[in-house]
């Protein structure tokens, strides 16, 4: 997902945004993005990015920022963060993956603290 500040011009899009919207935008990134950096690399090729490692930085440049960033939601403490911001799904095919996790029965109630379970 994106967030937004709700001033920003793209914050009207209520359905949500294409990556390539993006382009020409000046974005906040968070460096540990895993299997998402091959999305970022190939996709967003038009779009500026701030990348930054440390998380508590991260979120701090959020708050005080009105540049996009990207979420998700199983982000901590999301609405501390993202008070001043709407978020927005992200269209694009490409940034849609399904997870699947297998457990024993006598452990699925380790789960249960995670969305979905």
């Amino acid at each position: 997902m994106i967030t937004l500040p709700t001033s920003h011009p793209l914050a009207s899009k209520k359905d949500g945004i294409f990556l390539s919207e993006l382009a020409g935008e000046t974005m906040l990134l968070y460096t540990e993005i895993g299997l998402w950096e091959n999305l970022v690399n190939t996709k967003m090729t038009k779009t500026t990015f701030i990348r930054q490692s440390e998380r508590f930085a991260f979120q701090e440049l959020i708050k005080a920022s009105s540049l996009p960033s990207f979420t998700t939601n199983l982000a901590s403490d999301p609405n501390e963060i993202l008070s001043n911001r709407i978020v927005l799904p992200i269209l694009d095919e490409d940034a849609k993956i399904t997870f699947y996790c297998s457990v024993k029965k006598e452990n699925k109630r380790l789960l249960k603290g995670i969305p979905f379970f």
